[in-house]
């Protein structure tokens, strides 16, 4: 068997200590917000048990759920749980890669591989997130993670890998920080554990970079990895690895804390224990016992602006948003700290956007951001103006200044980038899709889109999952592909279900509803009332999603050919969109209500539906919606009749993505058109 070749460096992770018996992440994690949890007194058990189930399933990761408890409790007590890993024991996989003879690199905080070293070895080993007997070496939280590697273990880590033969062990390859180093490899042996007959798929960082790399990577499925490693030992190496197997003691491993981190953890206030655990029960969709465990903590502490602020907050989450804006504007009251009179500012502003009192949130915005940029410290600085500078943009998306929205959007993105502000960077790029998307250029928002749904998916809070399956189903359904982006709206939908999130059950039914409209009347007039219901119990108003609402009423009715209703309908939308009272312009509804018109003209044959239909080309163009102006042009096609499509509208069509037109071009269909407000 060959060994391997003296330039080779070998990866591991925590498949290399699995027969050690060490607590998984998940594990860690758990012990982590146990000790945090412990004594806190105001979340009943179920809430905790529900944290606990979704770190057992893997949809809390232990990075995520240490970043969300080091906003209230400090970053190196939480690293304290890794001192339960020093009373570990090497076992057979360890006592192989010592005697390999090459470079090891590996993510795990450990100390197996230095304990298994023979004592007239030498073996370069390098921790890439740190060990567990220097806390402060240890990256714990996500946060670390998206800001890279520590420059001296990032440099070393290259000269270990670029242009090397790597052997990756025990590994799943989900790092972020450690992939892009992998593409540098001269060439990659991936030892894939599995146990037949289950499948063993790679994950998907993994699967990218075997697409990336074809022939420099080869993958070795294996129901014992290890021992591919210890085939290519020489025999002496061999035979000492077996007699040491031989004479090993059964495994026993008790996690339990150093005296040090117990300490450590005993020392955390219970004002801080219970700040922690809301945050964390919100971003885990349990919001109702992080609501009621503080107002609880509010009783305790009536004057603490950091309760209040995370009372207000709470309260937005489960839509209590009066309370949430009088418990903002009191925690403004109550502090001198920039940080914490931003984020109230930011809080309110937030409440006041999804009331659509946008002038009010501009103007709250403007002074959040006057306080932020009286913080001392750079890194939360930043992280306050990337969440002001995306409301700020989302604010404008929906006034329809969308130009300034995809600026702010893009400023906001910016300002994550450098920050490492994983969050900010996924808020914005999601949400700033919407700004592409309006302006017809879908294939920019999709690909903008991919730029963080894999990151968005692992480590995004549940908001904004949901939206990006909104998004991504909103363009793909725009671009003709329909059972893709039925299945994200439609995932969305159910999702805000599950959460009570009204408002994006309203959006996601009235989109759902634009998009089944030609296949199947009455079940878009299902998702029409049941988006009218969202908003009602929405509690405060949707005005630009009811807006949409009434417009889609009209729609309908032209689907059914009641002509007589749609025009009925709207007369009565364009005398709201003309009352004063309606308190924003919304100026790309109304050539959608004259593209409606002309539609309705076309139909019927009347005279004026040419006039009409390049009335609402016009404005659409002159407004920079792309697609709605070539959707014009296509039905002034069909109302001329000519036997083939002009070869410039069908080669944009083409250019665009607007799957929809290019079929109806190609069809000369004379069914129904649909028309969507999007």
């Amino acid at each position: 068997m060959p060994r391997l070749p003296p330039g080779a460096t070998v990866l591991c992770g925590a498949g290399a200590s699995g027969y050690s018996r060490l607590p998984s992440g998940a594990k860690l994690a758990l012990l982590a917000f146990n000790e945090v949890a412990r004594g806190t007194g105001v979340y009943p058990p179920e809430a905790i048990d529900a944290v606990a189930q979704q770190l057992d399933n893997d949809e809390l990761r232990l990075e995520v759920l240490l970043d969300l408890m080091a906003r209230e409790v400090p970053a190196r007590t939480l690293a304290g749980v890794y001192s339960v890993l020093k009373g570990a024991k090497p076992t057979r996989p360890h006592n192989i890669l010592v005697r390999l003879g090459v470079p090891i690199v590996t993510t795990n905080q450990d100390e197996l591989i230095e304990l298994a070293t023979p004592a007239n070895h030498v073996v370069d080993v390098l921790h890439l997130h740190g060990q567990a007997s220097d806390l402060d070496s240890v990256m714990t939280m996500l946060s670390q993670y998206v800001e890279g590697l520590p420059q001296p273990i990032a440099d070393a880590f290259a000269a270990l890998v670029t242009g090397r033969h790597v052997v990756v062990y025990g590994y799943s390859g989900r790092d972020r920080d450690i992939m892009p180093f992998l593409y540098h490899a001269h060439r990659i042996t991936w030892l894939q554990y599995r146990r037949w007959p289950d499948p063993a798929p790679l994950f998907p960082e993994a699967q990218l970079l075997k697409d990336r790399l074809r022939a420099r990577m080869r993958v070795i499925e294996l129901p014992e990895p290890a021992e591919w490693l210890f085939d290519r030992l020489p025999a002496s190496h061999r035979r000492e690895v077996d007699n040491l197997s031989a004479a090993a003691l059964p495994i026993s491993f008790v996690a339990a804390l150093s005296t040090a981190a117990q300490t450590a953890f005993d020392a955390v206030s219970l004002r801080d224990r219970r700040l922690a655990l809301a945050r964390v029960l919100v971003h885990c969709n349990e919001a109702e016992y992080a609501y009621n465990g503080l107002r609880k903590c509010v009783r305790s502490w009536p004057q603490d602006a950091r309760v209040v602020l995370r009372m207000a907050a709470t309260a937005e989450v489960v839509q209590r948003r009066p309370e949430a804006l009088r418990r903002y504007a009191r925690a403004t009251l109550l502090t001198v700290d920039p940080v914490l009179k931003a984020s109230a500012l930011l809080g309110r502003a937030h409440v006041n956007a999804n009331g659509s009192d946008h002038a009010t949130a501009l103007d709250e915005l403007k002074h959040a951001m006057t306080a932020a940029q009286r913080i001392s410290d750079p890194h939360v600085r930043r992280r306050l103006l990337t969440r002001i500078t995306n409301l700020r943009a989302r604010i404008h998306a929906m006034t329809n200044h969308e130009a300034q929205a995809a600026r702010d959007y893009r400023h906001a993105a910016d300002l994550a980038e450098r920050n490492n502000d994983l969050d900010g960077k996924v808020t914005a790029k999601i949400f700033g899709s919407d700004a592409l998307h309006s302006r017809g250029r879908y294939l920019e928002a999709l690909d903008q889109l991919s730029e963080v749904m894999e990151d968005n998916a692992t480590y995004g809070r549940p908001q904004t999952r949901m939206w990006a399956l909104f998004y991504r189903g909103l363009t793909l359904c725009s671009m003709g592909r329909l059972k893709t982006g039925m299945g994200d709206l439609n995932a969305c939908r159910d999702e805000a279900l599950r959460t009570d999130n009204r408002q994006a059950m309203a959006w996601a039914e009235v989109a759902i509803a634009s998009y089944v409209r030609r296949s199947n009347v009455a079940l878009a007039e299902q998702h029409l009332t049941a988006c009218r219901a969202a908003i009602k119990k929405h509690g405060l108003p949707l005005t630009v999603c009811d807006v949409r609402l009434e417009w889609e009423y009209a729609e309908l009715a032209r689907a059914r050919g009641a002509w007589s209703e749609a025009l009925d309908r709207l007369d009565a939308l364009d005398s709201r969109l003309r009352d004063p009272g309606l308190g924003m312009a919304m100026p790309y509804m109304p050539p959608h209500l004259v593209a409606v018109r002309g539609e309705i003209a076309r139909e019927r044959g009347d005279a004026g539906a040419a006039d009409l239909l390049r009335d609402a080309r016009r404005t659409f163009r002159a407004g920079g919606w792309r697609h709605s102006a070539v959707r014009m042009e296509v039905a002034l096609w069909l109302l001329r009749g000519d036997t083939r499509p002009p070869a410039s509208l069908v080669d944009r069509c083409s250019r665009y993505g607007y799957g929809n037109e290019t079929r109806r071009l190609h069809s000369h269909a004379k069914t129904y058109y649909p028309l969507h407000s999007w």
